[in-house]
């Protein structure tokens, strides 16, 4: 009978502990990507949300009135991944805590009854003028709301937050509220 020793040469032993240390770096690892990831950027404190009722014309956005939500937190599955209009929330101190893509919709598609044909029609209309709602985050320091286009064309939203809040001295500004 063979000793436990011949099986436990000394590259059987290595091979062991080299899985013992490759399956704890990997939990680790895990473990701490786990918790990077975890954390929402920016790090900023929420009550809920502030509901713009804006307006679009002229190239231009003002504020038809907003109103604060409390408990409702801005859902991050309906962001828009393609446009070229975004928006900042700069803090009481000047610094940008936030940046999000919006769109203007400035498409009317309808559809109309036909009656001398008897088929349902349509088509759309491209505004210069129109009102629409957006929801952004209501941080306890957010002070403004700056509007911005950019100037490069849409395309799906490669840009992170972080870089949107980075590229805000290259676009064409295109207003502002208080909050």
């Amino acid at each position: 009978m063979r000793k436990i020793k011949d099986f436990f040469t000394f590259w059987h032993s290595l091979l062991i502990c080299t899985f013992i240390i490759m399956a704890y770096l990997i939990t680790v690892s895990f473990s701490e990507a786990m918790d990077i990831y975890s954390i929402t950027w920016p790090p900023y404190e929420s009550d809920g949300c502030i509901i713009l009722n804006l307006h679009w014309a002229d190239g231009e956005i003002s504020v038809n009135k907003f109103k604060k939500v409390l408990g409702i937190k801005k859902k991050t599955a309906r962001q828009v991944i393609k446009s070229t209009f975004f928006y900042t929330l700069l803090s009481e101190d000047g610094v940008r805590m936030k940046a999000e893509y919006f769109k203007i919709p400035k498409k009317l598609h309808y559809d109309y009854f036909d009656e001398s044909t008897g088929k349902l029609t349509g088509g759309q209309l491209q505004r210069d003028e129109v009102d629409f709602v957006i929801r952004v985050p209501n941080y306890t320091k957010a002070k403004q709301v700056m509007f911005y286009k950019s100037n490069r064309t849409s395309q799906p939203n490669t840009i992170n937050q972080k870089m949107l809040v980075e590229k805000v001295d290259e676009c064409e500004f295109l207003g502002e509220i208080n909050l």
